[in-house]
């Protein structure tokens, strides 16, 4: 996203945190991976985490810290692959999941 006068708001963001770039985006990554990966290869789920249902909060320094996840309603993968955790789905909740190989 970009001001009128063309300023990106990511660099907004990361001037106002007073880190580099650079460190700015390993805390981006930092906050946003862990928990994708963790529900990819703990429970074999995936999301779409685009704007509408991934939000990124951050501390008072604009600096990233967490990722908040909603919407698991219609854009919620699992993997076809039998898991665990996966045991105890009832039909019906298994039957409205897309799945992924």
């Amino acid at each position: 996203h970009t001001d009128p006068a063309g300023r990106a708001f990511t660099a907004e963001l990361v001037e106002r945190s007073g880190l580099s770039p650079d460190v700015w985006l390993k805390r981006l990554f930092g906050a946003l991976l862990p928990p994708l990966l963790h529900f990819l290869y703990r429970y074999g789920t995936v999301f779409s985490p685009h704007g509408e249902n991934a939000i990124v909060v951050f501390d008072e320094n604009d600096v990233p810290v967490r990722l908040a996840i909603k919407d698991f309603v219609d854009d919620v993968n699992v993997s076809a692959h039998p898991l665990p955790e996966h045991a105890g789905m009832p039909d019906e909740v298994r039957a409205v999941l897309l799945t992924e190989e």
